[in-house]
């Protein structure tokens, strides 16, 4: 779904909330992603208080190769093979170190009216602090995010 199709106004009233919520709850930095063509498009960020974090800027274009919301956008957009199908199966993605060798991540898809796909709401941290249990509960603040604003977005 480009950045045209997403409607602004009914995703960022309740998608500001969400990821602020998100990083008070995780302490990391928040982000959403949407696909436009062959790259990723970051839409919203909610950086992380934290003076050790991940920072890339709204707008910011990114490929589509390497990183979760990366995987997570392929695999609601038509992407085949293994990974995509166990990204489609468990509902999110875990990258370690695969665009900043410094930094790991965690995304899940975000849909919207029909239960159609939007993007994909992800938590990026350094690998330091990302890793081991706290993967395990980011995933969990992740994926409860994503269904707080997927509700919102269906009107729920």
């Amino acid at each position: 779904m480009t950045r045209e199709a997403v409607d602004t106004l009914a995703l960022t009233r309740p998608l500001g909330r969400i990821m602020t919520d998100l990083v008070d709850e995780l302490g990391e930095t928040a982000a959403f992603y949407v696909r436009e063509g062959g790259r990723r498009i970051c839409l919203y960020r909610c950086f992380a208080s934290s003076p050790i974090g991940y920072h890339v800027e709204e707008g910011a274009e990114l490929p589509m190769d390497r990183g979760a919301s990366a995987h997570v956008l392929m695999a609601f957009t038509g992407g085949v093979g293994q990974r995509y199908d166990a990204i489609r199966r468990d509902g999110f993605h875990v990258s370690y170190g695969e665009r900043n060798p410094d930094a790991n991540a965690i995304a899940v898809p975000v849909f919207g009216q029909a239960d159609v796909f939007v993007g994909a709401l992800s938590i990026t941290g350094p690998a330091s602090r990302l890793v081991g249990a706290t993967i395990d509960a980011g995933i969990e603040g992740v994926r409860k995010s994503a269904e707080r604003l997927s509700r919102n977005l269906r009107g729920r």
